[in-house]
């Protein structure tokens, strides 16, 4: 596995007029799809009498962007793994617990482990987080 971090690779990958603050536009004009898996890891705590619980999460996301360029001429594999701090020069979804009452994913730090640029631009990240929610239990 090849990790990537900065100088020219960067450059090679998004470009010049790469903005990273703007989603993808998939062919058809609709919204970007991100396919999203999440894994519990630990249940840490479940509070009935609050209604919270907190949990360690491991989540993968994938989407495309075709705003990428994969470096053929320094890879020869389908995929390369880039670093964490690739998050700041590239489109990232949000991610936020729709039924929750208090506390999401984008309020608090992800760590990102890392992302993976496939040849066919798909973006494949994973992160693990620790969230203490609140919620109605059904």
């Amino acid at each position: 596995m090849i990790l990537f971090a900065a100088g020219n690779v960067i450059q090679s990958i998004i470009g010049n007029e790469y903005d990273p603050s703007l989603p993808p536009k998939p062919k058809d004009n609709e919204p970007v799809k991100v396919n999203v898996s999440m894994f519990i890891l630990n249940i840490r705590s479940v509070d009935i009498k609050d209604l919270s619980f907190t949990v360690d999460l491991y989540i993968h996301l994938k989407w495309m962007d075709r705003r990428l360029n994969f470096p053929r001429q320094v890879i020869n594999e389908n995929f390369i793994s880039l670093k964490n701090k690739w998050k700041n020069q590239i489109w990232t979804p949000d991610v936020i617990f729709k039924n929750a009452i208090q506390g999401d994913l984008t309020t608090e730090i992800s760590k990102i482990n890392y992302f993976r640029l496939y040849d066919n631009k798909t973006i494949w990240m994973a992160l693990r987080q620790a969230s203490n929610d609140k919620t109605r239990f059904r």
